[in-house]
């Protein structure tokens, strides 16, 4: 799959239900486009320019495998010289209770709210899960004072405790400053209230007043649509040269007709570096989390943190849901996997392979399938949300083999409905390699 850079600016307020029912008369929206939204606005833009491709093999083709659609998250920055890849924040991530924020935002900085740093806790999550573990096996060798988590469990700055910091982030060159920091990234929203009308008085209905939330217009949002090599001279032909173009209107979320939805294309093109930029190399991402740990963890175990980049709807053997990368789970997948596709190994885990740390959340994920001309409620699935985080163990013999097998999920993600931009992960995020306070 040819990985693409997609950016989106919306033209208008767009509403995507969140599927959380506040008080009956507030309809609340998410702050990103998810990759289901964005893939039924593609299919809905090419039917409706071309009808004869629903009965096209090879269109069918595209949207059951040759096509994934990850989600648009919000992005500040508006050229296409220098993009920022805007991710969720890892739920090890940390910051001041009494003065959130991270100490480079230069945004915090003009509005006198200055944030005392961010920190992230997972080597910290690690130690103690050794300590935990030692304390039922004893350790061969002697073991150094482990502080990691007393050392960051209060602000450096003014003592307060320190309290998870949700939502999106971005690094790199700061479009306004220029400088190489880390800042918070926001999806600004409003509430726009709306009536019923009655169809004979053509006036308000008593009782039916309600608000719908919605993304503002104007800003940007990224992310990535994944393509399958084979089927790019298909898409040259049938659908211009690209997937998009350039100044493409989609319509995404509710109340279309209303007035809502309506996003333009502003990027779309195979990914130029903007991904190696931000992650660069994998095993240089390992080997600089490898030194956040102390010598005694890492000389008994080969450790590799894995962050969810999207949420991920993972089954076990039995088709339950799970709310963690267990190896059944990494088992189940990697065999399913190689059924497939037999070409791949049918086991690419270490035998030795064991869950060290988990730091997760859980959320429903609720939808409408329209793919028909209807409009039908999508059974529930639980999914384990983006930004969670797990630490996979195995012996030191077996760390190149176990490299190797994260190295492929990075590539291929894991768990239900991929094409929906589900399960999407990086081995190593660069967020758990800060040392300091960010």
């Amino acid at each position: 799959m040819k990985r693409y850079y997609l950016r989106v600016r919306l033209e208008s307020p767009v509403s995507i239900s969140a599927h959380e029912n506040r008080d009956g008369q507030t309809i609340p929206s998410l702050d990103y486009i998810p990759g289901s939204t964005l893939r039924g606005a593609l299919a809905w833009r090419w039917l409706r320019e071309n009808p004869g491709l629903k009965e096209d093999a090879d269109f069918k083709r595209l949207l059951d495998t040759g096509l994934w659609c990850g989600p648009l998250y919000p992005d500040s920055n508006d050229t296409r010289s220098s993009p920022h890849v805007a991710q969720v924040l890892p739920v090890t991530a940390r910051t001041c209770k009494h003065q959130p924020g991270f100490a480079s935002d230069e945004a915090e900085k003009k509005a006198a709210r200055l944030g005392h740093g961010v920190w992230d806790t997972l080597a910290a999550l690690v130690e103690e899960a050794a300590m935990q573990r030692w304390e039922k096996t004893p350790p061969p060798a002697p073991v150094e004072a482990l502080d990691g988590l007393s050392a960051i469990s209060k602000c450096l700055d003014c003592e307060s405790s320190l309290d998870r910091l949700p939502g999106y982030y971005e690094s790199g060159e700061h479009p306004t400053t220029k400088n190489l920091n880390f800042w918070k990234s926001k999806t600004p929203k409003r509430m726009i209230t709306r009536s019923a009308i009655l169809p004979g008085l053509q006036s308000t209905a008593p009782d039916q007043l309600y608000s719908r939330e919605a993304m503002e217009a104007g800003q940007y949002l990224a992310g990535w649509l994944w393509v399958d090599e084979a089927q790019e001279a298909w898409i040259a032909e049938k659908m211009g040269g690209s997937i998009l173009n350039t100044d493409d209107i989609l319509y995404v979320g509710a109340a279309r007709t209303a007035g809502f939805g309506r996003v333009q294309v502003t990027d779309c093109a195979p990914d130029w570096g903007v991904w190696s930029k931000w992650a660069g190399d994998s095993g240089k991402r390992l080997d600089a989390f490898q030194t956040r740990l102390p010598a005694s963890i890492t000389s008994q175990w080969s450790l590799v943190p894995i962050t969810l980049l999207s949420d991920a709807i993972l089954l076990d053997p039995f088709l339950r849901y799970s709310s963690a990368l267990t190896p059944e789970v990494l088992g189940h997948y990697a065999s399913l996997h190689a059924r497939l596709t037999p070409q791949s190994p049918p086991d690419p885990w270490p035998a030795s392979t064991a869950l060290f740390v988990a730091a997760t959340r859980t959320r429903r994920i609720a939808g409408w399938n329209t793919a028909e001309g209807g409009k039908r409620p999508r059974s529930d699935d639980w999914a384990v949300a983006a930004g969670s985080v797990f630490v996979l163990a195995a012996a030191p013999a077996h760390q190149a083999q176990l490299r190797a097998a994260c190295a492929w999920l990075e590539q291929n993600g894991i768990g239900e409905r991929r094409e929906d931009g589900f399960g999407q992960v990086v081995v190593a995020h660069p967020f758990h390699n800060q040392k300091e306070a960010m």
